[in-house]
C-alpha cells in the first residue's frame, strides 16, 4: 500500500508543478534555497534544483534524484538523510 501511495503522490506532484501555482511554489522554494547549493567552488553557492532522470517510477535506486546547477549546468548527487526524497 505504501508503494502505491508513493506512486500516486508522485503522479499528483508531477502534474501540480506544471500548473501556475505549482510553478510559483517551486520558485519560492528555489529562492529560499530549500534544495541546497552547488558543491563547486566556482559556482559561488549557486542554488540548485531537483531533477529526476526519468519520468517512470522505480522502487530501486536505478532512477535516482539529482540536483541541477544552472550556473555550471551539471548534475550532482545529493546528501539527504533517508534516501532520494526531496519534496520539490
Amino acid at each position: 500500500v505504501l508503494d502505491t501511495a508513493r506512486i500516486l503522490y508522485g503522479l499528483i506532484h508531477a502534474r501540480y508543478i506544471l500548473i501556475a501555482q505549482g510553478l510559483n511554489d517551486m520558485k519560492a522554494k528555489y529562492k529560499a534555497h530549500e534544495f541546497g547549493a552547488c558543491p563547486r567552488t566556482l559556482c559561488d553557492k549557486q542554488v540548485v534544483l531537483p531533477v529526476g532522470l526519468s519520468d517512470t517510477h522505480s522502487t530501486s535506486n536505478d532512477n535516482p534524484l539529482k540536483l541541477y546547477c544552472p550556473r555550471c549546468q551539471e548534475l550532482y548527487d545529493h546528501n539527504v538523510p533517508g534516501g532520494n526524497y526531496i519534496d520539490g
